[in-house]
C-alpha cells in the first residue's frame, strides 16, 4: 500500500525576516542601510519541505507553533507552498520562534 506522503517532515517552523546590507558589518559607529527587506518562512524541516513540495513531492509537517500572526503566516505558507500542515498544532499562548537574518 502507497503513503499519503512522500516526505514527512518532523519539527521547526520559524518567520525569518531577511535584511540585505551594501557591507556588514559596519565600520565601528557607523549605520548601514538595508537595501531590501523580506519575510519568509524559514526553519530547516519546513525550508526542506517547501523545497521537496516544489520537486513535487507530496509533503506534510508535523509540528506547533504559536496562536500568533507569526504562527499563522508560517501554517498560511506553507499551505500556498503545497505542504499539508493538518498534522501542525497551533499552540495557544505559546509564540512561534523567529530570526533576522542580514546578508550583504
Amino acid at each position: 500500500m502507497k503513503g499519503r506522503f512522500d516526505v514527512v517532515g518532523i519539527g521547526y517552523s520559524s518567520v525569518d525576516y531577511l535584511g540585505i546590507v551594501p557591507r556588514y558589518p559596519p565600520e565601528a559607529d557607523e549605520k548601514t542601510e538595508m537595501m531590501e527587506f523580506s519575510m519568509q518562512g524559514g526553519g530547516p524541516a519546513a525550508t526542506a519541505l517547501v523545497t521537496l513540495s516544489r520537486l513535487g513531492a507530496k509533503v506534510a509537517f508535523i509540528g506547533k507553533v504559536g496562536d500568533d500572526d507569526f504562527g499563522r503566516f508560517m501554517l498560511r505558507e506553507l499551505k500556498r507552498e503545497g505542504v499539508d500542515v493538518s498534522m501542525t498544532r497551533l499552540e495557544r499562548g505559546a509564540r512561534s520562534p523567529f530570526a533576522f537574518i542580514i546578508v550583504e
